[in-house]
């Protein structure tokens, strides 16, 4: 599974408008914007990263 995290209107190497795409590329992925996270979405929202990781380990 993928998961693409960014905050919407931000500066971003992939903007929202190519999401519409992902299914092109990959079959199994979850997409989620977040707020106050940009191009640095890790180290911003580490607590959000931390939950989507937790969560992706506990499906496995």
């Amino acid at each position: 599974m993928v998961r693409v995290c960014r905050r919407p209107g931000t500066a971003v190497l992939f903007p929202q408008e190519w999401s519409d795409n992902l299914s092109d590329f990959y079959s199994d992925y979850t997409l989620r914007l977040l707020k106050n996270a940009g191009h640095f979405s890790p180290l911003e929202a580490p607590d959000v990263w931390a939950e989507n990781v937790l969560e992706r380990v506990r499906e496995a």
